[in-house]
């Protein structure tokens, strides 16, 4: 079921550097729901919309927090409104399947700016609850392709609404069930539009390898994570892979406990999207070392 809201709430390629990391001229506070306690904190994000004029293959390190934090939102339907609002993509907003839970399903959100012409597009994951069972059940390759499928006539939808054209860009963003999603539908609209595309825990969602023809999709993977995002087996997914394990940095493990009062542990929730979002906030400022040193993998 499609729900809109358009009251109050519409609130020449360069050779490529490796990492871009704002300046830290537009900081912007969001809320963040952390599982581990059970209750939200207030991050400083940076946030430009500039950042939809740079080149969609060159990893943005600030966009992904922002990325993580609308995936995060994503699972609550006034947490994404909520968010959406915040970041700017205020014009126009719908919601779709946040009613349902189905083997076949995934609730999705889409909002727009229309002065910057960019569409945010972001995807639940399965929500930690008994009534999310039937999901849990469709966390396979075909589960993940109906899910698509569906977004992708959703989103048709949009478009109209919204007047898109193929100027139109487009963020897309998912976490765990939802960035399986988000890394099936990326390519082929990546193929007719500009799209930035962040996706965490991300499980394997195609059993085609594509890396090297869809290098605007960065997926984040915490190694410790590896009950989700190395399956199902003898797959792959689309896109470039960051693999990082926090207990191989001191100051992600402090920033963790900075952010959920508790300490990290391998076995404990590394699935969550706190674990993903202590490494990026932890590693900002060395982002583009770390990575040419080979400490982040890419692959």
């Amino acid at each position: 079921m499609a729900h809109g809201d358009n009251e109050e709430y519409r609130e020449e390629m360069l050779a490529p550097e490796p990492f871009i990391l704002g300046d830290g001229s537009g900081i912007v506070t969001v809320g963040f729901y952390v599982r581990e306690m059970k209750a939200f904190i207030r991050l400083d994000i940076e946030w430009n919309f500039d950042y939809f004029q740079q080149n969609h293959l060159v990893y943005n390190h600030d966009l992904a927090i922002a990325a993580l934090v609308l995936a995060e939102a994503s699972y609550e339907l006034d947490r994404i409104r909520t968010t959406m609002k915040t970041l700017g993509f205020s014009d126009n907003f719908m919601h779709f399947e946040y009613d349902r839970f189905n083997i076949f399903n995934c609730g999705h959100a889409f909002g727009y700016c229309k002065s910057e012409d960019v569409v945010a597009i972001a995807l639940r994951g399965t929500p930690y609850s008994p009534r999310s069972y039937t999901e849990w059940i469709g966390n396979l390759l075909l589960g993940f392709t109906y899910a698509a499928k569906t977004m992708e006539e959703n989103l048709d939808i949009f478009r109209h609404e919204i007047g898109a054209t193929t100027n139109t860009r487009y963020l897309i963003v998912g976490h765990s069930r939802g960035a399986a999603v988000a890394n099936i539908v990326a390519p082929k609209m990546t193929e007719r539009h500009q799209v930035y595309v962040y996706t965490f825990a991300t499980p394997y969602a195609t059993p085609f390898d594509s890396k090297e023809e869809n290098r605007n999709i960065f997926n984040w993977k915490n190694l410790d994570d590896w009950l989700v995002v190395d399956f199902p087996l003898f797959a792959s997914k689309y896109g470039k892979a960051y693999e990082f394990k926090p207990t191989d940095y001191p100051d992600v493990m402090t920033k963790y406990k900075e952010l959920t009062g508790k300490e990290y542990a391998a076995r404990g929730n590394p699935h969550f999207p706190e674990a993903y979002m202590a490494f990026l906030l932890a590693v900002k400022t060395r982002a583009a070392d770390l990575a040419a040193r080979g400490l982040i993998g890419l692959h």
